[in-house]
């Protein structure tokens, strides 16, 4: 009896199958390619509209965190930081 019991115990545990979540070598090579470049193309865009701007920010008394956060920080982030291939 105990050997029977074994053996149906063993047939019902099932492995499940890993599901890889990696990025695909396109995903990788179109990053690598074109929104990297890009990423880096608005950071600099970004950081000079910034610069040009700043001076508003501060005749007005406003602080300055908001704008670098959205034009320096978020693209610079995404160029530099996130794995790549990784597009969310």
């Amino acid at each position: 009896m105990t050997l029977v019991l074994g053996t149906a115990q063993a047939q019902v545990v099932e492995t499940s199958p890993e599901v890889d979540n990696s990025p695909s070598g396109v995903a990788m090579a179109l990053d690598l390619a074109v929104a990297r470049p890009l990423g880096l193309a608005v950071t600099v865009l970004g950081g000079v509209v910034f610069i040009a701007q700043l001076p508003l920010d501060l005749l007005g008394w406003q602080s300055p965190a908001a704008p670098a956060r959205k034009l320096v920080m978020e693209p610079a982030r995404f160029t530099f930081t996130r794995p790549l291939g990784d597009f969310e």
